[in-house]
């Protein structure tokens, strides 16, 4: 993959071939693309935590403190936030540097470039504070360090940067702080004293999803933002039917879905209510029968498919099979079908009249299984019956699997709610579920994001080399419902972060402990800064631009034409889960821990509706021509916990 781009006019043209829609783009070189023992009530938002930006000063303050390359303010800002010997900096974002500074001092005149920030006591302890368990004291088993100080945060961050500190008391009447090391548990202290601990309780709970709650960086053009599940619950349709083809977007020429049931609200729950669905549906496919077989002509009302031999003289010309679900089947009597997804073989061994090379081709989902010796247990079967032919044909069945097995229920945004894709930020909320095998020290926490919308993707198109352009794509990527999450892997002894996984597209990416410091950032040394991807969600380390996947490549002799997909993550909105009104535990698979699960979280089916989105692109390259299309059925994922 490459790290530069240089876009270039002229370059060559890209129609997008929409469904109803034609676009003719011209190849610009533009983006085309607009720890403490207790926490019982901390309402803290994170974007407070984020100091604001002077445009055009500097903060000099009265020395040094270290300079670095930084991406973004956040990347400046958070090193000095976590520093208790920080007292402001200056963030160039033309120059992707950040000069850190201590001491007093104000804010001067710079370059127009240039960004200053202060980090003020009480912005520190904004967040600290809370952290801090009023009327306790914590001893450990011996002392590290005491030093005068009128902020929690200096006391605390104090023993961050100890490594043999496992906890302390800051007490604001006296304006000190003492730093212990060792295990054990904070107690009774005085009135005015707080205590805090690095290593947290692991047996409470909320304290340690609050612990390593990750701060989620949102791009700062994003419109649609994550949402509390139950906000969405109260808008959403759910809807049932049969996908008799469709689940993966290999199925989009052939799509058949069904609809058979809905809901407008639900009106047992989610989980009860798909369940009530899953049944009208049921009772359906068992009420009749949906593949029936004529002897003589097709059915009126239902889809039919000839079945013929040319070389049997016993009437085969007015036989059909039949079905009601709008399943179109081919029929050869020369071996199977090229291009169709399934041909059975349809065999009568008795009939001399060449039925060993006949084939019922079809593109669905549903499986079938030809008999020549009657029904087959536990499917559906149909009989294939020619009186007139003496060969064999009154034990002849085409049977198939239950078509129960093909239903599918699934939420949907009313038509009249649109505005529900927007999501609610501050209404939204992180869902947790924990686990940790019998034996292990390493508890797993996923925090996971509910977005009720996840917009469509972006595409770069290179003639060769770095000769390219950048696309917001029309639909493809596009669909309802979207569950994103991050996995934070602890060590229960020590309480350090062992590991972490981000969700990317399916996929994802695990930094493992050699690359914590290195690859990620943390907000108060606990908690990992993670950048969501604008309209995908998808998380990220950093900010930027973030290819996950080379979707075509063509290598001739000027250079390589190829088709990228790519993210892009910025500083925007923050949001994370620092107190127990903020997230929510929905599961856990953690010895001696038991959670009561709420009934959505028990939901199997999709969270969204299936919709199809196709998009072609015509590269030419120089040499020749390309069309790469791209076709995708859209739909929210299964989640349930």
């Amino acid at each position: 993959m490459r790290n530069s781009r240089s876009p270039k006019t002229n370059l060559f043209l890209l129609s997008l071939a929409i469904p109803s829609l034609a676009v003719l783009l011209p190849a610009c070189g533009a983006e085309m693309e607009n720890g403490s023992e207790k926490i019982e009530s901390v309402e803290l938002a994170i974007s407070s935590i984020a100091p604001p930006m002077q445009t055009g000063k500097t903060f000099w303050g009265t020395g040094g403190l270290k300079e670095f390359r930084a991406i973004t303010a956040s990347d400046c800002y958070t090193p000095c936030f976590n520093d208790a010997a920080c007292s402001g900096g200056t963030f160039n974002p033309d120059k992707q540097y950040c000069w850190l500074r201590t001491g007093s001092g104000t804010v001067g005149a710079g370059l127009v470039s240039d960004s200053a920030f202060t980090m003020p006591s009480d912005l520190r302890n904004s967040y600290f504070q809370p952290l801090l368990s009023s009327g306790q004291t914590f001893w450990g088993t011996g002392g590290v360090r005491e030093f005068s100080t009128p902020n929690a945060a200096d006391c605390y961050l104090a023993c961050v940067s100890e490594a043999s500190c496992t906890g302390g008391t800051f007490n604001p009447a006296k304006q000190y702080c003492w730093l212990r090391g060792g295990g054990g548990s904070a107690g009774a202290g005085l009135p005015s004293d707080y205590a805090f601990r690095m290593t947290p309780d692991m047996s409470d709970i909320n304290t340690v999803v609050q612990r390593y709650s990750p701060v989620v960086v949102l791009h700062p053009s994003e419109t649609y933002m994550p949402d509390n599940v139950q906000h969405y619950l109260q808008n959403v349709e759910l809807h049932a039917g049969l996908l008799l083809s469709g689940e993966a977007d290999s199925d989009y020429d052939t799509f058949n879905l069904l609809h058979l049931a809905s809901y407008s609200t639900l009106p047992q729950g989610l989980t009860q209510s798909a369940s009530s669905l899953r049944s009208t549906v049921n009772d359906y496919v068992t009420s009749s029968s949906h593949f029936r077989w004529s002897p003589s002509g097709p059915i009126a009302g239902m889809t039919c498919t000839q079945i013929t031999e040319g070389a049997d003289p016993y009437t085969w010309n007015d036989n059909y099979f039949c079905n009601d679900l709008g399943i179109t089947f081919s029929w050869s009597s020369s071996g199977p079908i090229a291009g169709k997804k399934t041909c059975i073989q349809v065999n009568e061994p008795a009939d001399p009249h060449t039925w060993n090379d006949n084939y019922l081709c079809h593109d669905s989902a549903v499986e079938f299984q030809w008999s020549y010796g009657g029904p087959i247990s536990g499917m559906n079967c149909t009989n294939w019956s020619e009186g007139a032919d003496p060969h064999g044909w009154n034990d002849n069945y085409l049977c198939n699997k239950p078509l129960s097995n093909y239903t599918k229920v699934w939420t949907q945004i009313p038509a009249d709610k649109d505005s529900l894709k927007n999501g609610d930020v501050v209404a939204a909320k992180s869902y947790v579920a924990l686990e940790q095998a019998a034996g292990s020290n390493e508890l797993k926490i996923q925090y996971w994001y509910f977005y009720p919308y996840n917009g469509p993707g972006r595409v770069e198109i290179c003639a060769s080399g770095n000769l390219c352009n950048n696309y917001q794509l029309p639909n493809v990527g596009r669909h309802e419902g979207d569950w994103e999450h991050v996995d934070v892997v602890v060590n229960t002894q020590t309480g350090s972060v062992v590991s972490l996984f981000l969700s990317q597209h399916g996929g994802g990416r695990t930094i493992g402990t050699n690359e914590l410091q290195s690859s990620i950032g943390w907000l108060g040394g606990r908690h990992p800064v993670v950048y969501s991807g604008y309209y995908s969600h998808a998380f990220y380390a950093n900010a930027g631009r973030q290819e996950y996947e080379r979707a075509w490549n063509y290598d001739y002799w000027i250079g390589t034409a190829s088709v990228d997909l790519y993210d892009l993550t910025g500083e925007g909105t923050r949001f994370s889960a620092y107190s127990p009104a903020q997230f929510q535990v929905v599961a856990a698979n953690v010895p001696g821990l038991q959670v009561t699960k709420p009934e959505w979280a028990s939901f199997s089916d999709r969270w969204g509706k299936y919709e199809r989105n196709q998009v072609t692109f015509v590269i030419d390259y120089g040499v020749g021509t390309y069309n790469y299309t791209q076709k995708m059925i859209g739909t929210g994922p299964y989640k349930s916990f």
